[in-house]
């Protein structure tokens, strides 16, 4: 929240984003990010940086910030594409990826749909994302059941 221009907030960021130890601290920490709109493209390749990190929270934080602020029309496809090419480092990471895929099948079922069928994805993350869709109340039944078939 300090009223600092970006370049300041992003060396804070990366200060602390090696002292996260845990999903908790490093989803609150993104979930309570204020990342103006204006400010989306700028951040974007700043959280890219991390998409390769081998550090777990890192790694979570950089997937975590993309599925809070770049589902958007402009951003999801890409953004999507982002987080699959993720490595699979640790349960915490695959949830995140889980949880990113979950959202964009919530918000762009069809397209949801149709990645889940042609992107090969690890079976965890794949059994983790199905397991998201089926337990959200935004996703109609008639998207549920099409994952059955899968």
């Amino acid at each position: 929240y300090a009223p600092i221009n970006i370049n300041a907030k992003q060396k804070l960021i990366q200060n602390f984003l090696p002292k996260i130890n845990n999903w908790s601290i490093c989803d609150s920490f993104c979930a309570s990010f204020q990342l103006k709109t204006k400010d989306k493209d700028l951040y974007l390749s700043f959280i890219k940086n991390y998409l390769n990190s081998p550090n777990e929270y890192e790694l979570r934080f950089a997937i975590v910030m993309l599925l809070d602020y770049y589902l958007t029309e402009d951003f999801a496809d890409n953004t999507l594409q982002l987080v699959y090419n993720t490595k699979d480092i640790s349960y915490s990471v695959n949830m995140a990826k889980a949880w990113a895929f979950s959202k964009y099948f919530a918000f762009y079922p069809d397209k949801g749909l149709n990645f889940l069928q042609t992107k090969s994805l690890s079976k965890d993350v794949f059994k983790m994302t199905c397991q998201k869709i089926r337990d959200s109340h935004r996703v109609s039944s008639r998207y549920k059941e099409a994952l059955k078939n899968l």
